[in-house]
């Protein structure tokens, strides 16, 4: 019988089940730590991570942007007429939040 952490193989897992329970608690405490340090310092974490997350995506937009291939002359021209219909049902499936129902079927 297996439980709930039977991969089916042997022991392949990156860490033991001790150093991944140490790693959870440490992570709790610091989590504490930064909310008893008060609102400011989770507002300076907040705007870290923040940035630390967009950071990636705005070096590889410029890294974009500095391709040889790159032209942006090309981004508004049609092939053929332009479909309004065809342009509002994506933008509104796009934002209904339906879109998503694709990924689990």
């Amino acid at each position: 019988g297996g439980g709930v952490s039977d991969n089916g193989g042997g022991d392949d897992n990156a860490f033991s089940f001790g150093l991944r329970y140490a790693l959870i608690m440490a992570f709790i405490v610091v989590c504490l730590g930064i909310n008893l340090a008060g609102a400011e310092v989770v507002d300076f974490v907040a705007q870290f991570l923040q940035v630390a997350t967009l950071l990636p995506f705005f070096f590889y937009v410029l890294l974009g942007f500095a391709a040889p291939t790159f032209d942006a002359s090309r981004w508004f021209v049609t092939e053929g007429p332009w479909r309004t219909e065809v342009y509002l049902s994506v933008l509104i499936w796009a934002t209904c939040g339906w879109e998503t129902a694709g990924f689990v079927a």
